[in-house]
């Protein structure tokens, strides 16, 4: 099934490609340190959490295989619960940067990210280049979810409304998975061998980051006209060394993106 590592190794990480969603935001405005850059800041700079399974349970200790599952289950709720965390908090970044602009209204169905669906559908799809690998991280995205079917169904997957396209579906299945711990619908797994199916819990989410992240490049793309300035490969480096925004906001993912 995954077919995706061999896109995986030519992508930067989340904190990465993450940071340079707020690298951009800073450079494009860097006197406005506005809230919608601080969402993707601070979602870069997370690097782990703790989560003590059995901490409360005294009587696990009493038995070695309640020990090894108590284990696992830590470790897999761990990676969950940051990978979920990191998640929200550029799913915040989106949702800020969407009340930011005035975005058109979707014909037939209100809401932000019918909106912005809406916005990529008419702005972007005619007009621009796919991101590279965005196809694929969905294509990867549905596999998951075929896998673990308690998270959405197929029609809940691919279906389409006027707002929106099957070229970019990415964000509509991301925001229906969001809604699912949003709204405390969410069914959290067992680890890897203490159950008979095989959880993809953490590569959901992670996959599912990615796509917002993309889908910012395409907003970004799409609604900022002035892009006539350069990003530094790091912070604070001279900026006549930098690569120029129109080409960072559509290369800011790819491990082989050279700056100048």
């Amino acid at each position: 099934m995954n077919n995706y590592g061999n896109v995986e190794i030519k992508i930067v990480d989340l904190q990465r490609h993450s940071h340079n969603i707020y690298k951009f935001l800073l450079y494009y405005n860097p006197y406005d340190q506005n809230t919608v850059n601080s969402w993707f800041y601070l979602a870069s700079g997370i690097e782990y959490v703790h989560f003590l399974s059995d901490k409360y349970d005294d009587y696990v200790q009493w038995c070695g295989s309640a020990i090894e599952y108590e284990n696992h289950r830590s470790k897999f709720h761990s990676d969950l619960i940051l990978n979920l965390t990191r998640f929200n908090y550029i799913w915040g970044g989106l949702e800020a940067f969407i009340d930011s602009f005035d975005f058109p209204n979707c014909p037939s169905r209100s809401g932000k990210i019918n909106k912005v669906n809406y916005y990529l559908k008419i702005n972007f799809l005619e007009n621009y280049e796919m991101i590279e690998f965005y196809k694929e991280t969905v294509y990867y995205l549905k596999k998951l979810l075929s896998l673990n079917s308690w998270y959405l169904n197929d029609s809940e997957i691919n279906s389409i409304s006027e707002c929106e396209c099957k070229e970019l579906i990415g964000l509509k299945i991301v925001y229906k998975i969001r809604n699912l711990f949003a709204h405390g619908s969410l069914k959290f797994s067992e680890p890897d061998g203490w159950h008979h199916t095989t959880p993809y819990d953490n590569e959901i989410i992670i996959t599912s980051t990615r796509l917002v992240l993309f889908t910012l490049q395409m907003l970004f793309i799409s609604v900022y006209d002035d892009l006539n300035f350069k990003i530094p490969k790091r912070l604070h480096d001279r900026i006549e060394k930098g690569a120029k925004a129109s080409d960072f906001l559509f290369s800011m993912h790819l491990k082989s993106y050279k700056y100048n």
